[in-house]
């Protein structure tokens, strides 16, 4: 397993809840997929 690889319930947040492709997010590293989440749970979008 890859020393960035994403937990499960990230990529299914980002995919399901916030609508990012999933292409998109194996490409995210965790910081950015955590200020992408924070983002969504902030503003919303």
């Amino acid at each position: 397993m890859p020393a960035q690889a994403l937990p499960a319930e990230f990529v299914y947040l980002l995919t399901n809840r916030v609508g990012i492709d999933e292409s998109v997010v194996a490409a995210m590293t965790r910081d950015e997929a955590v200020a992408r989440l924070n983002r969504y749970w902030i503003e919303g979008s």
